[in-house]
């Protein structure tokens, strides 16, 4: 919906948009999403498939994830974390290196059945 919504949308209005989460909490990461991620089960099956099918090729989901993120050029800043110096090094690997478009559209088709799924995050709270 990111793509399909919310930056068509900002992009209209002028409003600038920083993405605090290019590996969507982990669910885009090489070992797939934490238990306590928030999101449905079958959206971090999906993630623990989409990280076992690019692991079976020899590749990353995380640097397919970063490249994808920061390939977007309607997102103003991409904010990415890191627990370890070789994380940040995968990142800068990431940027520099062309994405395998084959390879996109393969773990998109693996997300495709849960591509609209979201869930709340945050501290969202309901004004009564």
């Amino acid at each position: 919906r990111l793509l399909t919504e919310l930056l068509p949308t900002t992009e209209k209005l002028g409003i600038g948009v920083l993405n605090a989460s290019p590996l969507c909490m982990g669910l885009l990461s090489d070992h797939g999403p934490q238990d306590w991620h928030p999101a449905p089960l079958e959206v971090r099956a999906a993630g623990r498939k989409a990280a076992e099918f690019c692991r079976q090729r020899g590749t990353s989901l995380a640097t397919l994830g970063m490249q994808f993120s920061c390939s977007e050029e309607r997102i103003a800043s991409t904010i990415s974390g890191a627990a370890r110096a070789t994380e940040i090094e995968n990142n800068l690997l990431a940027l520099n290196t062309p994405i395998d478009r084959e390879q996109l559209a393969q773990v998109q088709a693996i997300f495709a059945s849960v591509q609209n799924i979201t869930w709340p995050s945050g501290n969202w709270r309901s004004e009564s």
